[in-house]
């Protein structure tokens, strides 16, 4: 199944090498949690999740842990469910009623026509930045640029509208995430949300490890938020997990290679960047990292 909206560093498009990655690592009868410090747009955990219950290892203890604690908020909502789940899917609807209202009647592409959509996502957009609450987060991760989710930084959310001039149903919303709900409560799972070595303790534990991208090319890919993730925390990083099994995953860069240690190896592999334009737009050599 596929996430229920888009989010930036998405990793849908790695299912197959994820999920023949997760099964090797979990032939391991003494591997019994899974865990993911960067939780994000949620595409990996169900690849970790679906290939679980493929291999029957449904008794796997998870932790899925995001620095935005509305996102991980939105998940675990829909994981607990009851009255808290029905009054979010209902708020939500009445928000994508009013979204769908506004679209051109001829279904119009013209940024001219979209002008009063582009309004109410700017509103919903300053709303989120002055109270931050889990419904606009969903609201604009599915209306912005790209599903990109990117601050200021004051810290403001500034991602751009995307222009979408087509409503969004309802009803495909609703039954996605009926069906996360269901996948998610083949398991015991455990929210977080905090410093991604806060959760980094266990010893019977895959961790995949999806930080914001490393920037090789002097861009600023890697800042989704006001304090970004360094060069000097993506060393902590595969520093804290030295002692651990992981997956890592990231663009290729032989520096970021040479602060492994032990005992690892290095699948890279080439995929379209769909999100930037220009010169940016070329293809990205990417790599996992594992130890086992």
């Amino acid at each position: 199944m596929k996430p229920l909206f888009r989010y930036m560093g998405g990793k849908t498009w790695l299912s197959d090498k994820l999920s023949n990655h997760i099964e090797e690592a979990f032939s391991d009868d003494s591997i019994i949690s899974y865990c993911e410090p960067f939780v994000g747009g949620m595409g990996s955990s169900i690849v970790a999740m679906e290939t679980l219950l493929k291999l029957g290892r449904n008794d796997v203890k998870i932790f899925l842990n995001d620095i935005n604690k509305f996102l991980v908020d939105v998940y675990e909502t829909i994981y607990k469910g009851g009255i808290e789940l029905d009054g979010f899917i209902s708020d939500w609807g009445e928000s994508i009623g009013e979204f769908n209202s506004l679209l051109s009647k001829d279904g119009s592409s013209d940024k001219k026509d979209l002008d009063s959509v582009n309004q109410y996502f700017l509103s919903t957009r300053e709303r989120y930045n002055k109270h931050r609450n889990s419904l606009d987060l969903v609201l604009l991760q599915q209306l912005s640029f790209n599903g990109i989710y990117r601050e200021n930084k004051k810290g403001f959310y500034n991602t751009p509208f995307g222009w979408r001039s087509k409503p969004i149903d309802k009803r495909e919303f609703v039954k996605s995430v009926v069906e996360l709900k269901e996948l998610m409560g083949n398991f015991d799972i455990t929210f977080t949300s905090g410093d991604y070595a806060d959760v980094i303790d266990k010893t019977d534990c895959l961790y995949y490890l999806d930080p914001p991208y490393v920037n090789t090319d002097g861009t600023k890919e890697s800042s989704y938020s006001t304090d970004g993730f360094s060069y000097t925390e993506q060393e902590n990083l595969i520093d804290k997990i030295s002692d651990k099994k992981f997956l890592y995953s990231n663009h290729y860069s032989d520096s970021i290679i040479s602060k492994f240690k032990g005992e690892f190896d290095v699948h890279s592999f080439y995929r379209k960047n769909k999100v930037s334009s220009g010169d940016r737009s070329k293809d990205k050599l990417e790599m996992l990292v594992y130890n086992y």
